[in-house]
């Protein structure tokens, strides 16, 4: 209609052009163009007037940014949906919306490709080779095949079960914590991983990895005294937030050799949310090419899925602020919140 005015959607990093041709027949579009993530003063100025926002796993949403954008209807992420303070969104009648289930089988690829990184000695067969070290072969860098070996996931929602059905080939043992609802016994015989205490999956598993949300309960989860029930020699990889380890605890068991190696595309450094995180990435793991694998958040980096999941962040934005509930709504709002265009 002539004269009413486009809602103003602000999109916190670049995203394919086709993602905002399809949105500026319907929203005025405020899109950051640059790789370099928005600062958190950077978001709030940007969105002051917003009424909604497509969010990434950099940006992180809480009553801070909330109380400066009072216009804010929905929160769309193209990511995980840990960053956003989803009481204090539906405490404000703000839909918040993630479409979390086209993440699960890229992240659990990532973790396969990292657990046969470590167990085969990847980077440093890679270092090896760039140092011009290569004479053709040599007793060296000898590792270990993931076949027969136990693995342990820690955390059992989309990514653990798909990393699971992954690894039914390798003949191995499978265990997995999860808290506080087990698989049904179906899907246990299916993926052939029995639940577990999380001391005994970490005390009986070669490898462990770990699958699960970061919030209170799982802070820290992987800290000194759960390091010392890990087997010894075990490698340790994460997939799901860098504080839900004690990245301190974990050089030191590097450097003591009760881990025998670490690999993550996660780090706390990105944990806005939790004060105690740190400013840098922890040194001591830089240090430690030989036993370390550290990629820069590939779980989801794939060209198709990012298409995807972005679009669906569109779709779901513009159907919030067209009046009607967004297809991946992640929170329910009573029918008086739900404020219709």
């Amino acid at each position: 209609m002539a004269g009413v005015s486009k809602p103003t959607v602000v999109i916190t990093s670049r995203v394919h052009d086709h993602v905002l041709q399809v949105m500026r027949d319907k929203l005025l579009l405020r899109p950051n163009p640059s790789d370099e993530p928005l600062s958190p003063e950077e978001l709030v100025n940007r969105s002051r007037d917003a009424e909604g926002l497509i969010v990434f796993d950099c940006d992180h949403v809480d009553d801070t940014l909330l109380d400066a954008c009072p216009h804010l209807r929905v929160v769309a992420s193209g990511g995980t949906l840990d960053n956003i303070d989803m009481a204090a969104c539906t405490k404000r009648g703000i839909w918040v919306t993630g479409a979390t289930d086209l993440l699960a089988d890229a992240t659990a690829e990532l973790a396969m490709a990292l657990i046969l990184a470590l167990l085969r000695k990847v980077p440093a067969g890679d270092a090896h080779m760039r140092k011009g070290l290569f004479i053709g072969w040599q007793p060296i860098l000898y590792g270990r095949t993931l076949r027969g070996l136990s693995v342990g996931i820690v955390g059992m929602g989309r990514v653990g079960q798909s990393l699971a059905a992954m690894l039914t080939g390798f003949e191995l043992t499978g265990r997995y914590y999860a808290d506080p609802l087990p698989l049904p016994d179906a899907h246990e015989q299916r993926l052939g991983f029995t639940r577990t205490s999380l001391d005994t999956l970490l005390a009986h598993s070669d490898v462990v990895v770990l699958a699960l949300p970061l919030n209170a309960a799982t802070h820290r989860l992987i800290d000194c005294k759960a390091l010392e029930e890990v087997r010894p020699g075990a490698c340790l990889v994460n997939v799901s937030r860098g504080s839900v380890v004690d990245e301190s605890e974990i050089v030191g068991a590097l450097d003591e050799g009760r881990l025998s190696g670490y690999a993550a595309d996660v780090f706390a450094v990105e944990d806005d949310a939790w004060p105690d995180r740190p400013a840098d990435l922890m040194p001591g793991l830089v240090a430690q090419p030989g036993k370390t694998v550290l990629t820069p958040r590939l779980g989801s980096s794939l060209e198709e899925l990012r298409l995807e999941v972005v679009m669906r962040a569109a779709s779901n934005v513009i159907e919030a602020l067209a009046g009607r509930v967004p297809a991946d709504a992640r929170n329910s709002l009573p029918t008086h919140q739900a404020i219709s265009a």
